[in-house]
């Protein structure tokens, strides 16, 4: 949580534990009884609205699929086909004869 945060939930806090005491028409009070119950009152409706925040994004309907524009289509490249390449000519690779050499006096 910031700073930012932090001071406005201080600030809605204040904000609603002196309405509590103008609700009273000034009659004494706990002042702490008042800030603790006003804590308690927007830290939950803090958590509520957080709550039905993230529910939402799950209850939104799907658009129909009428509704989504269709991706961009990639148009077919025209290609020419390439001429065969031409196989250079080559010799053969020498073979080795595999007969037997006569054994050596």
């Amino acid at each position: 949580m910031t700073n930012e945060n932090i001071e406005y939930l201080q600030e809605a806090i204040a904000r609603r534990a002196y309405e509590l005491s103008q609700l009273r028409n000034g009659a004494g009070g706990d002042p702490l009884a008042d800030w603790l119950q006003a804590e308690r009152e927007v830290l939950a409706a803090r958590n509520e609205s957080a709550a039905s925040e993230a529910a939402g994004a799950f209850d939104a309907p799907l658009p129909a699929a009428t509704d989504i524009p269709s991706a961009p289509q990639k148009r077919a490249r025209k290609t020419t086909p390439k001429p065969a390449a031409a196989k250079p000519a080559t010799k053969p690779a020498p073979t080795r004869s595999r007969a037997k050499k006569p054994p050596v006096e």
